[in-house]
């Protein structure tokens, strides 16, 4: 996959630049590869601190009790349905055909896993990943954890974890403008 991702994106370099010379090309391959794999060790460690601090400060907004570091204990718990998915999406890696994986949606459970990349906008595939089954299983699980240390009835703790998966939404509106 990570391939994939790094051939689809000199692809992209290529077109805005089509003078690069190989060797350039060569050396942006491995910033590329280096800074996606930085963004993949980094993402467990500061998202589900940034999550914990939305949900804590939405959870004000609906009475809830919950403290800063009880939430970012509730959203770091929600994150095993996530990296059960991550387990699941590595077992599609292996087990599919090579000429089926044509990006990183290509092994999520949602409906960009549908969609070919050459054609659709990575804002579009990147909304309707934020559809994937893993993604809302752990929001459920946030409302509940929400819920319970909150103090608050479940309906209000599911509102507070629906609101921050909305506010996930917030850093694809750039890709979705172009």
């Amino acid at each position: 996959v990570l391939d994939v991702m790094v051939k689809q994106q000199t692809a992209e370099i290529l077109r805005a630049n089509p003078t690069l010379t190989p060797e350039q090309l060569a050396a942006s391959s491995g910033m590329m590869k280096g800074g996606i794999i930085g963004t993949m060790l980094a993402y467990p460690l500061i998202i589900p601190f940034l999550a914990g601090l939305l949900m804590w400060v939405v959870g004000k907004f609906f009475d809830s009790k919950l403290a800063i570091g009880a939430a970012i204990m509730v959203a770091t718990y929600s994150y095993v349905p996530r990296f059960i998915g991550f387990i699941v999406a590595s077992l599609m890696a292996v087990l599919l055909p090579e000429d089926q994986i044509t990006s990183f949606f290509s092994i999520s459970l949602s409906p960009a896993r549908f969609l070919d990349p050459a054609t659709h906008s990575v804002g579009v595939m990147s909304l309707l990943a934020r559809l994937d089954l893993f993604l809302l299983w752990q929001t459920f699980v946030a409302g509940v954890g929400v819920s319970v240390l909150g103090g608050v009835s479940r309906g209000r703790g599911m509102t507070v974890a629906i609101l921050v998966w909305l506010l996930g939404f917030l850093p694809l509106i750039p890709a979705l403008l172009k």
